[in-house]
């Protein structure tokens, strides 16, 4: 038996230290990357590189708001962790796609001693980014079934079992 109080508890815990952890990493990824030079290659390449730093506190946190999400026992919010997870899914997936070509692009601007850690850094996020795609994408679809729509009831309530057989034992024909 679970206790539903000790439940709600233990899900508003993970949801507040989910959401500390979001919002922290969220100020670090802010303080690396502004100011935004979307048009300078080295400042994408740079900033999808530190961003990359921050995956590992970020899909913690996305692990305790989904445990939060079923201690709490709260669909809508279940759902909402769905779109936001298939959301990253697309971003991840087109940072992968930006990512390498900005790589190809940048191993023709850095000096020749510096393109062997250039490419084995690259590797690195271009391998993390690819896996969280997939990740975030997998969880999109497993919250999605998880908590959907709950189940429709029958139009005259709920509906008894059907049994099929003879009932046996004393008052219904049994001789024993």
């Amino acid at each position: 038996m679970t206790d539903p109080r000790r439940d709600r508890l233990l899900g508003l815990a993970l949801l507040l230290v989910a959401l500390v952890v979001v919002v922290d990493q969220a100020g670090l990824i802010l303080e690396n990357v502004y100011p935004f030079r979307l048009d300078a290659p080295q400042w994408r390449f740079t900033s999808v590189g530190n961003i990359s730093l921050r995956y590992t506190p970020l899909v913690f946190a996305d692990a305790l708001l989904i445990v939060s999400a079923g201690f709490l026992a709260i669909r809508w919010w279940a759902r909402l962790l769905g779109v936001v997870n298939l959301g990253f899914a697309l971003v991840f997936l087109a940072t992968t796609v930006f990512f390498a070509l900005d790589a190809i692009q940048m191993r023709r601007l850095v000096r020749l001693e510096l393109v062997q850690g250039l490419t084995v850094g690259a590797g690195r996020v271009l391998v993390m980014t690819a896996i969280l795609s997939l990740a975030t994408f997998w969880l999109s679809l497993r919250l999605f079934r998880m908590f959907g729509r709950p189940e429709k009831e029958t139009k005259r309530g709920s509906a008894r079992p059907l049994v099929v057989g003879a009932q046996t034992g004393p008052g219904h024909g049994d001789t024993g």
